[in-house]
């Protein structure tokens, strides 16, 4: 199964025959935390995901050979050579390109489910409430080409749709609404595939403590008190603070997925702050000072914030130089 980040790209366009493909992931391997190549060509279609470690797992399909996993990048070389693919480069989260990778090693755990007497509302509740990994194929209507619905450990991903672009991941909950709606008047057929948990995530030994969460937690809520009130003092308009950055986290929900307030995963409200999804730390604290520094620029508060928190960043030097966030 070739899927498609949601991510635009950092890059595409760009044509096979000029690139030494190796040389391009090694260099994104820098430029990004984790991410995908995409290559299409007319008779090939491919998809590599990886990580800061190199190449992660992939699949490679043209007319006559199909190839997933761990061998997929090197098969790539190998094959590059054959067509004029037109590459492009998409952005991943590093605690969901393991997941993308192991997508087609999911195992059939419910296979030809009818929708006569099986509930496709039952089945998504299922998957959250066992927080599992995987997803699950909707046949509408006796389709050939199945809808999928995917999930990481319970959460909700997004879906891929026969009537939506090929390959693209649809996270807008009107979608889900209207393949409930055509099972509901066409009826369907339900596969549910789960993803073993070691597949899913990174390697042992990157998980983060509860210490730094709880550091990170900390510093998030000085930092947003920090600019809520640099708002609240600035005479030049009346505008609300929570009000503009979940705008923010609105606008910049594609690289920061944890942050879309329709997932509820992460709040502040009133000097308090609440996370409650699975993201790293570190790349919270990323999202989180990326999109407050967004919101200081559109009100032309940068300088009057970074003076603000100057004791702060003292503070915090250490960990804001391990959690690489710059604000």
């Amino acid at each position: 199964m070739i899927i498609v980040p949601d991510t635009p790209a950092a890059v595409e366009g760009l044509n096979s025959y000029y690139l030494r493909l190796d040389r391009l992931l090694e260099h994104f391997q820098h430029e990004l935390e984790a991410g995908a190549l995409h290559l299409r060509a007319p008779a090939a279609e491919c998809v590599v995901y990886f990580d800061e470690t190199g190449p992660v797992g992939g699949t490679y399909r043209d007319d006559t050979d199909e190839v997933s996993g761990s061998g997929t990048f090197d098969h790539l070389l190998r094959a590059a050579p054959r067509h004029n693919f037109r590459v492009a480069v998409h952005p991943v989260a590093p605690d969901r390109v393991h997941y993308w990778a192991a997508i087609p090693h999911a195992e059939v755990v419910h296979r030809d489910l009818s929708a006569e007497f099986t509930d496709l509302d039952g089945l998504i509740r299922k998957m959250q409430a066992e927080r599992l990994s995987g997803y699950i194929e909707v046949a509408a209507g006796g389709g050939q080409t199945p809808a999928q619905l995917f999930f990481a450990q319970g959460r909700f991903l997004g879906g891929r749709y026969p009537w939506r672009e090929a390959a693209k991941l649809d996270r807008r909950r009107e979608s889900v609404l209207e393949l409930r709606t055509r099972v509901r008047r066409d009826g369907g057929v339900f596969t549910v595939r789960r993803i073993a948990p070691e597949r899913a995530a990174p390697a042992a030994g990157t998980a983060d403590t509860a210490e730094e969460a709880r550091e990170v937690l900390e510093a998030l809520r000085g930092l947003l008190t920090i600019a809520e009130n640099t708002v609240r003092a600035d005479r030049r308009g009346r505008v609300d603070f929570v009000t503009r950055l979940k705008k923010k986290f609105v606008q910049r929900a594609d690289r920061w997925e944890f942050l879309d307030p329709f997932t509820a995963e992460f709040a502040y409200a009133d000097g308090r702050i609440a996370f409650h999804g699975d993201a790293p730390p570190e790349r919270l604290a990323r999202g989180v000072a990326a999109c407050v520094a967004e919101v200081a620029a559109d009100l032309k508060l940068e300088e009057a914030l970074a003076t603000n928190l100057r004791p702060w960043r003292e503070r915090h030097a250490a960990a804001l130089e391990r959690w690489q966030v710059r604000i």
